[in-house]
């Protein structure tokens, strides 16, 4: 930035060139007129023109060329203030007449000549047509592309008029109304200030963007150095933390980088009234005033606060759970309650190494600004008590401290982790290393595939850490269990008396030489019965739709199929009553209806329905009376296989159930010519 100049001052005379008469003194050259009504800053450059090619006016030169056929030379001379060497700008003809009293010639001075921030000073010669120097006085201006305070320094934060009070009480509405409805602050003085300097001033919750819209742009007071922030833009923002930033910008609009923020409470609207309501804690109402590890595992891990009046976006609200504070929660548009969960670190924290429920108060207070409100307080009772190692991931229910079982079959030719046929109808086994020490009280169940099938129960001394001990697994609990190439098997860890638990390891154990599981057999919703009134069969009835397809439904298994799984089903035509000769096309091939699907949660609870057609190609051969098989499968191991046949007819007396397919013409008339 540099400082306002433009003193008109006289070139050295020429001592040389052409001719040996000392050059003439001619009128400077005039530069546009960039500030009308402001002569104070003529030759500062506007920053949008600082690019662009200078148009300058001449005052017609005296003794200039007399006529047409006549012409002068003229030259632009330039040089920087700091630099005391010329450079030779263009050189133009001019023509004559030159008359002093005429119109200014207008010549054009390219921004070439001046790429740089600096002070220029501008001059020119003429020779006239009778081969004589004349020199012109000299202008300066100014290509201004620095910010204020050491080229755009961040200036020290701004301060209030009234900072001692600001800043102890915050801006309040009160103190708007007794000013004005207005915010008076003071813009600190900075290096190299000129006049023409304005400043930016950004308000915000947060610091502010310096490149939004600011909420004041203009002049200060140079007397006061005040700028009064409308008080409307501050009742526009949320209550809380006000931050204040301003940018300094130049006359030719040069900005500066943004001062630090000054930061103080903003608290117009109404404040919330003490006590604040007291909290709920999800897991610990109604009956069950207690918070333990099950409640936690299921989500149950939050603090309930009312959405309390006169809340506003941006409060803060901090809980204290058993003296230790959470993280601060930040209000924006809140539902009612307020949900915040709590870490399990702090739970964990707050309940220690107890083995008994903790009597934990939690409460929580708000923060807007640094006003400060307090909320009554909740005591629940905590329980994250487990008699055995340390589970170094809890809550999460498996302990990997503790040792998985080693499953045996009870066949002759068992084998680990493994019931294979020999194992049939036999006890199992499940062996595992105890845990040590073992705290008297502690109990061990066994499960086989989930927790709705237990094994065998177990409850050790504390003589017995460290030791074998083997599970004996009756086989209806295996031949209940899932079959699967992977039956989780597991054990649990809690004390006689109840409480919270931990699961071993499960170990994986492959039963699907030994469980066959059967699904449930496909129907024919559309199914009729032969004139016993018992028997089943598909007959002209049960082929529907304009295509005449056959409706096969696909019940529920929802507790041997889940979401996910893919089965295929197949549908055979027989042609024979019993089932052994399968429809086949023209060319004597057996012909097959089969799709595979990708099982949906709702398909494994309602079941599927799928059409099979077309009716010509799968189901006419059948004829006067054959059979239908239709059955499903599970497509990874084990395979889970679901059937049934029912008896089919595709004819009726005289012909097939639908027209064209007729065995023989139709009969037209019975009665002769």
């Amino acid at each position: 930035m540099y400082r306002i100049k433009n003193s008109l001052e006289k070139f050295p005379r020429s001592s040389g060139g052409v001719g040996t008469l000392e050059a003439q003194e001619l009128a400077a050259p005039v530069l546009p007129d960039w500030w009308p009504g402001e002569p104070e800053f003529a030759g500062l450059v506007p920053r949008e023109d600082q690019q662009k090619d200078m148009v300058i006016s001449l005052p017609p030169w005296p003794n200039g060329a007399p006529a047409p056929m006549f012409s002068d030379v003229f030259k632009f001379q330039y040089r920087r203030s700091d630099i005391p060497i010329w450079t030779d700008a263009q050189e133009d003809r001019i023509p004559g007449p030159t008359v002093p009293g005429g119109p200014p010639k207008q010549v054009t001075f390219r921004s070439e000549n001046f790429p740089a921030h600096g002070v220029y000073l501008l001059r020119y010669t003429v020779t006239t047509y009778n081969n004589i120097l004349g020199e012109s006085f000299e202008v300066s201006f100014i290509i201004d592309q620095q910010a204020p305070n050491y080229d755009g320094q961040s200036p020290d934060p701004l301060t209030f008029r009234d900072d001692a009070l600001i800043k102890a009480d915050g801006v309040t509405g009160q103190y708007l109304d007794a000013n004005n409805n207005q915010l008076p602050v003071v813009i600190p003085a900075y290096h190299d200030e000129q006049p023409g300097d304005t400043v930016q001033i950004f308000l915000g919750a947060t610091l502010p963007d310096p490149e939004g819209t600011p909420a004041y742009d203009g002049p200060y007071d140079p007397a006061t150095r005040e700028v009064l922030i409308p008080g409307d833009r501050l009742r526009a923002l949320e209550d809380g933390r006000l931050y204040v930033t301003y940018r300094l910008v130049d006359k030719v609009t040069n900005r500066g980088q943004a001062s630090d923020p000054v930061v103080v409470d903003l608290l117009i609207k109404p404040l919330p009234q003490e006590p604040l309501p007291a909290p709920r804690v999800i897991g610990a109402e109604d009956s069950d005033t207690q918070v333990n590890l099950e409640d936690l595992r299921a989500g149950r891990d939050s603090v309930l606060i009312p959405r309390y009046p006169e809340w506003q976006n941006n409060d803060r609200i901090v809980v204290t759970w058993g003296g230790i504070d959470l993280a601060p929660y930040l209000v924006i548009n809140p539902a009612d309650p307020i949900e915040i969960k709590v870490p399990y670190s702090v739970i964990s924290s707050a309940f220690g190494a107890s083995d008994v429920p903790v009597s934990t108060p939690v409460t929580y207070r708000v923060e807007r600004g640094r006003r400060v409100f307090g909320a009554d307080v909740t005591t629940v009772d905590v329980d994250l008590y487990v008699p055995g190692p340390e589970n170094p991931d809890r809550p999460d229910p498996i302990n990997p401290t503790l040792k998985p079982v080693t499953v045996r079959g009870g066949g002759s030719a068992s084998e680990v982790n493994k019931i294979n046929a020999d194992d049939v109808g036999l006890p199992a086994t499940a062996t595992v290393t105890l845990h040590d020490p073992i705290v008297a009280g502690s109990r061990l169940r066994l499960y086989w595939g989930n927790f709705d099938n237990l094994a065998a129960e177990y409850q050790p001394t504390a003589a017995d850490g460290g030791t074998s001990y083997t599970f004996t697994v009756p086989w209806d609990v295996i031949a209940k269990g899932p079959a699967a190439i992977d039956v989780p098997v597991f054990y649990t860890l809690d004390r006689v008396t109840g409480g919270n638990y931990e699961i071993a390891p499960p170990t994986s154990v492959d039963v699907t030489e030994a469980v066959v599981v059967a699904l449930k057999a496909p129907a024919f919703p559309n199914a009729d019965v032969m004139n016993d009134g018992v028997t089943p069969i598909l007959n002209c009835l049960s082929f529907i739709g304009d295509d005449h397809h056959l409706n096969v439904f696909i019940p529920p298994n929802g507790d041997a199929l889940t979401a996910g799984d893919e089965i295929e089903v197949v549908v055979q035509g027989y042609t024979d009553w019993e089932g052994t000769q399968p429809v086949k096309d023209q060319a004597g091939q057996a012909v097959t209806w089969r799709r595979t699907i990708t099982l949906t949660a709702e398909q494994i609870t309602s079941g599927v329905t799928l059409e099979v057609g077309p009716y010509e190609t799968y189901l006419l051969p059948i004829d006067v009376l054959g059979l239908v098989k239709a059955t499903y499968a599970t497509t990874s191991a084990p395979v889970k296989l679901g059937q049934s046949e029912i008896y089919a007819s595709t004819t009726r007396p005289g012909g097939t159930c639908f027209p064209p397919f007729l065995l023989s013409p139709p009969v037209t008339s019975g009665l002769r010519p």
